[in-house]
């Protein structure tokens, strides 16, 4: 992930076997908001792209 400002991974264990789900690079498909909006607007500034 490196260049890459935030990658969620997500794997499954099913039946004692690890699988691999998805690589996710916007938490709630880019669309999710903080509140209060302060903090939405500050943790925006921290990531550069």
């Amino acid at each position: 992930s490196e260049g890459i400002p935030h990658v969620r991974t997500d794997f499954y264990c099913i039946n004692d076997n690890l699988y691999f789900g998805e690589l996710t690079f916007f938490h709630e498909a880019g669309l999710g908001t903080f509140r209060p909006v302060e903090w939405d607007k500050y943790l925006g500034s921290l990531i550069s792209i």
